[in-house]
């Protein structure tokens, strides 16, 4: 852990005003915990110190020429991370800046006072300096690099519509079955003396006995028997 009496937290601040990063600077090296070990005026100089100075913590402003501070936060969490603290004007709870610094993997925020009697930020000094210590005790990963393509628009790709589904084909097993038709025949040359016989896909035949001359004289007869008929065709297949 840091103390007075060792090492303190090294702090670069990254803010566009002259003025302000003055304000900050005075409030930094007041603390006991914190020193600061530089300053950049935007976002590339932001990234471009972040490497070279090796902080324990960065301040961030959101509004700066050239690279801004969401894109700056992309850039180093993805490339050499570091806890990154937001100090804006803007970095108001639930602005869509700071839920996007924080998913961009900044630790925490502080909102600059709006009111120009309060330039020195005493108002939010003691939540400045809490937060600053608390987020350079923190080790920070890398977050993903598709959100900072996304930011810098570096790897920006056109919209492109989703592509039909592909028509299915039918199975195999469908295109390729057959139904079987079983055709049904009355014989006037006497009764069935043997089963039908089945081919597959085929007719069902029944065997003829008799002469032509007896088939004629018992058609009549042949269509009265139970369970029988002179002809009949049935179709067997799917409904």
């Amino acid at each position: 852990m840091v103390t007075s009496a060792s090492k303190k937290f090294r702090v670069l601040i990254v803010e566009d005003s002259t003025f302000m990063r003055k304000v900050l600077e005075t409030i930094f090296n007041a603390d006991d915990q914190l020193q600061v070990v530089g300053h950049a005026k935007d976002g590339r100089e932001a990234v471009a110190m972040s490497e070279s100075l090796k902080p324990d913590v960065i301040t961030m402003d959101i509004n700066m020429p050239h690279m801004d501070g969401l894109q700056a936060t992309a850039q180093i969490m993805t490339t050499n991370p570091k806890p990154i603290v937001v100090v804006s004007s803007e970095s108001k709870e639930g602005a869509a800046s700071t839920l996007k610094a924080l998913e961009l993997g900044a630790i925490e925020f502080v909102a600059k006072p709006s009111s120009g009697i309060d330039l020195d930020m005493q108002s939010v000094k003691e939540e400045l300096l809490r937060k600053v210590r608390m987020a350079a005790k923190v080790r920070v990963v890398r977050t993903a690099s598709r959100l900072a393509s996304t930011l810098q628009g570096t790897n920006a790709k056109p919209h492109q519509a989703p592509a039909p589904p592909a028509k299915r084909a039918a199975p195999a097993a469908q295109r390729d079955q057959k139904f079987p038709v079983v055709v049904l025949a009355a014989s006037t040359g006497g009764g069935l003396h043997q089963p039908v016989r089945r081919t597959t896909g085929g007719v069902h035949e029944y065997p003829r006995k008799g002469s032509r001359g007896q088939r004629v004289a018992r058609t009549r007869d042949a269509v009265h028997l139970p369970g029988r008929t002179a002809s009949a065709c049935h179709r067997v297949g799917p409904n």
